[in-house]
């Protein structure tokens, strides 16, 4: 199949604007700072550990991370890792409506903002961590936010493990 000439011009400088706004596929990973290459790579851990969880259970899937998230005693980026990839794994169940994952989404929102304050890491930072539409996640992460303070002690809470009737 052969293109036109109009249509091949587009489509080179579409993937020119897409390597110098999004980075080069291939280099990405390797122009991430050392504390972005630490939280990728505690993302990457509760990835392969518990993700697998969340399509059976939302709660499985956090009490999963938190138990990787206790194992690391103090804030770090392998920590906040695990903390924003719950995050983000929360929202996309809360997205499709399973059960847990609102309560899930926020529990895991108050966790990382405390990690990722000490730590100082920016918000767009953080987003490049782990793959997906940063431009969506930071304006659900505003809105959550809004929503936390407006609502004060009425936001959802993750369950206690032992009192989940599995």
């Amino acid at each position: 199949m052969t293109f036109s000439a109009p249509t091949q011009r587009l489509a080179r400088v579409t993937l020119v604007l897409a390597i110098s706004l999004y980075g080069a596929p291939s280099t990405r990973a390797e122009t991430l700072a050392p504390l972005q290459k630490s939280v990728q790579d505690g993302a990457e851990s509760a990835r392969k550990k518990c993700y697998g969880l969340i399509h059976h259970d939302t709660y499985e899937f956090s009490y999963c991370v938190l138990d990787q998230v206790r194992a690391e005693k103090n804030a770090s980026a392998k920590r906040l890792g695990y903390e924003y990839f719950a995050w983000v794994g929360n929202l996309n169940s809360w997205r499709m409506s399973m059960p847990g994952s609102e309560e899930s989404a926020y529990e895991f929102l108050r966790r990382y903002r405390i990690t990722q304050a000490k730590l100082r890491i920016s918000d767009a930072d953080l987003c490049r961590t782990v793959a997906g539409d940063c431009v969506a996640r930071l304006a659900k992460q505003q809105e959550m936010e809004r929503d936390a303070k407006r609502l004060a002690n009425q936001t959802p809470k993750l369950p206690r493990r032992e009192d989940l009737d599995h």
